[in-house]
């Protein structure tokens, strides 16, 4: 005799399907505001089918972290400037340009291809410009689909010290289930995609002033967005920042993030 437990399991899972992601459901929109709340990392689980994620009992680091967009400057009615690049009106769509800002970054993004490019950010400490274009997304992207692409980088820190950066992303839609958020509200029919992200210096990597060359790295940044049917923006994220270079896999920073549904503002 199956437990009361197992049988409501067995009935929640009757109603969780997994969401495809699509350019209409789920591309980022200028205008849009999202709150959402910085929160203790939990590691991700596993990928496949019929997950159950509780983060029911995570703690709050930040309760207001505000994330925002909108359309880029156009220099006298012919020029989009996003970052280090300038578009002619003429020749792309305007809701295909979007400026992100968060946590005193703006992040320049560019939907090409069906597919949305993040072509660098800029802060006041740092700007860095993606010479081939990261991509963050494919539409549409169902369970099981995946893709990856290389890309290339300039960053310059403090406005002299240069590094050029290249490197590989990969992205898949992994797993699917049923979500107990930390307001304890559960949610079915939830996604998750997983990127990993490969980021070394180049062998052509530029000099700083005194001749140097800015020291190497090998990091891995691995994150998971889980995103809900109905929901524009994903529900949950994890980022996790690994020292691939080191035979431990040192994690220089783990970190999640809560979007509650009901501060979603399209």
């Amino acid at each position: 005799m199956r437990t009361t437990f197992s049988i409501l399991l067995s009935l929640l899972f009757v109603w969780s399907a997994p969401a495809q992601i699509t350019y209409k459901n789920n591309c980022i929109r200028s205008g849009d505001e999202i709150i959402k709340q910085q929160v203790e990392y939990k590691d991700p689980g596993r990928s496949g089918e019929n997950v159950i994620w509780d983060f029911s009992n995570l703690q709050s680091i930040n309760d207001e972290y505000k994330l925002t967009y909108m359309s880029p400057y156009m220099n006298e009615d012919s020029l989009y400037i996003l970052g280090e690049d300038t578009l002619r009106a003429a020749e792309v769509n305007e809701q295909d340009l979007i400026i992100g800002r968060e946590h005193f970054t703006s992040y320049f993004y560019r939907v090409k291809e069906n597919r949305l490019l993040l072509l660098g950010h800029a802060n006041a400490v740092s700007r860095m410009h993606n010479r081939i274009p990261i991509p963050v997304i494919a539409y549409p992207l169902s369970y099981g689909e995946a893709f990856n692409s290389d890309y290339t980088s300039r960053t310059v820190y403090s406005g002299s010290e240069k590094m050029a950066i290249e490197g590989d992303i990969s992205v898949t839609s992994d797993a699917y289930g049923i979500m107990i958020l930390p307001d304890k509200d559960t949610l079915r029919n939830v996604t998750r995609i997983k990127a990993e992200q490969v980021i070394k210096q180049s062998p052509d990597s530029l000099q700083r002033q005194d001749g140097d060359t800015v020291p190497g790295l090998n990091t891995k940044v691995e994150t998971y967005r889980w995103y809900v049917k109905g929901y524009r923006y994903p529900v949950f994220e994890t980022i996790r920042n690994i020292n691939t270079a080191d035979s431990a896999n040192t994690v220089y920073f783990a970190t999640a993030f809560f979007y509650p549904p009901q501060d979603h503002y399209y």
